[in-house]
């Protein structure tokens, strides 16, 4: 049995449904249930101690997300539907007894007033009808102010017990972006740059992540076979 895509969808939440934001820079963290559906929307935000180009790059960092986010052992871009749309292959660990589980989400990058967004779609996941989202980064007076927010159909029926444990896992993966963030932009400035070059590149109507795309070709062509049938 899979569930582990729900969770990353492409992160420690209290049992209240609003938190305050802390000064601690805690996230605010606002739990959104929904009428007959098993899960609820989240909403969180805080703020990033980066600007908000480095922030969208450093969470855009699709063939690189394998590297900060826990128990994501793969992220692969393997499609440019434009330079600013992308499907992304995932693989994700789970603890005995479950299986790994495996996913595709489409991303879309945009700017908005003061900033940049990015919009997530469920491509593939056989754990799961329907998810989406965004992530939203806009000037701040600490750098940037991120708005994150995420929903998902589970078809698991043990979905309503593992509520609690995806929305924790939400929390955490994005507390870990923050920190990859960050660090990056502190201590590997010349990685910072290489992405933000990649959304720059991507508005100039390049697509950014076609060589790694074609540097993968084969293992992508493997990955599709098994996914799609094609």
């Amino acid at each position: 049995m899979q569930f582990s895509t729900l969770i990353l969808i492409s992160i420690i939440l209290l049992p209240i449904s609003s938190l305050a934001l802390a000064t601690n820079r805690e996230f605010k963290v606002t739990v959104v249930e929904i009428k007959d559906e098993v899960w609820p929307k989240l909403i969180i935000e805080g703020p990033i101690s980066a600007d908000p180009l480095t922030a969208v790059a450093l969470y855009y960092d699709l063939d690189n997300q394998h590297s900060y986010i826990p128990d994501l052992p793969v992220s692969l871009p393997i499609k440019h539907l434009s330079p600013t749309e992308v499907h992304t292959y995932y693989e994700r660990q789970l603890p005995w007894p479950f299986d790994k589980g495996i996913y595709v989400n489409g991303t879309i990058l945009e700017k908005v007033s003061h900033g940049h967004r990015v919009t997530w779609y469920q491509v593939f996941n056989p754990d799961s009808h329907d998810a989406k989202g965004s992530a939203t980064f806009v000037t701040h007076p600490e750098g940037t102010w991120m708005t994150y927010e995420t929903f998902v159909r589970p078809k698991s029926l043990f979905a309503g017990m593992i509520k609690k444990i995806f929305q924790k896992e939400t929390v955490a993966a994005l507390y870990a972006m923050r920190e990859h963030v960050e660090s990056v932009s502190k201590h590997s400035p010349t990685l910072a740059e290489k992405y933000r070059q990649y959304i720059l590149q991507a508005y100039q109507g390049m697509a950014p992540f076609e060589p790694s795309i074609k540097e993968n070709a084969t293992k992508i062509e493997r990955i599709q076979k098994i996914i799609f049938g094609h």
